[in-house]
Order: structure tokens, then sequence, then C-alpha cells
């Protein structure tokens, strides 16, 4: 299963792909939407794990794009951001699987992945 993480900022994000990659998930890391952009280009995701606050293209924007082309594509989305109410509502009204608040365990974004895959086999 291959997976696309997006943070700008790896010492927060690092934990959860050393542990997705101990799970024996492929685990790409982008810094913000515009570089997930180019990797959605190229391979094909079972999951995007992404922060919605980053420089460049936020998540949102970011999952703006997808949506126009992979109505499907299953994402978790994350915030630490002043106004995360707002921005995790957004996301949920956008599909999110699952919208959850910085900081985080890394086995938080590891349960969600497993118990939902688990639900749709």
């Amino acid at each position: 299963m291959k997976i696309l993480v997006i943070d700008d900022d790896y010492s927060v994000i690092e934990p959860v792909i050393l542990l997705l990659e101990s799970e024996n998930y492929s685990v790409t890391w982008a810094r913000n939407g515009k570089e997930a952009l180019n990797f959605i280009n190229t391979e094909k995701f079972d999951w995007i794990c992404t922060d919605i606050v980053m420089p460049e293209m936020d998540g949102i924007e970011f999952l703006n794009r997808i949506r126009e082309t992979n109505q499907s594509i299953r994402f978790i989305a994350w915030s630490g951001a002043t106004f995360i109410d707002m921005y995790l509502k957004i996301a949920r009204l956008m599909g999110a699987v699952k919208v959850i608040s910085k900081p985080f365990l890394p086995d938080d974004i590891l349960n969600i992945i497993k118990e939902w895959d688990a639900q749709k086999q």
C-alpha cells in the first residue's frame, strides 16, 4: 500500500513515516501541496495524509485539485493552526476519512488507516 504524507515540518511527521514504513507501507513525503502534486502526477497512492496549513500550497488547495480528478482517494487531514476547527471542518466537508489535531501520536495515523481498510474488506 502506498501512502503520500504531506507536512512542511519533517521533525513532526518523521515518527509517523517511520512507523508506517515499519508496517511495510510504502511512504512518500512531500513538504507542501505543490510538491505533492508532482508525486500525484507520476504515482498512484492508496492514502494521502496531509497537514492543512503549509507554505506554497496549503492542504485545502491541494485537496481541491486532487478532487478534480480523483473523487475516491482516501485522506486524513490534520492541523495545529490557530483556526484549527475551521480548517478541519473544511477538510471533513471535502471527504476526509478522519480529521485530527496536532499534536497526535504516530499510532493515531496507523490505526485510522488499518481500521478503515479493515472495514472496507
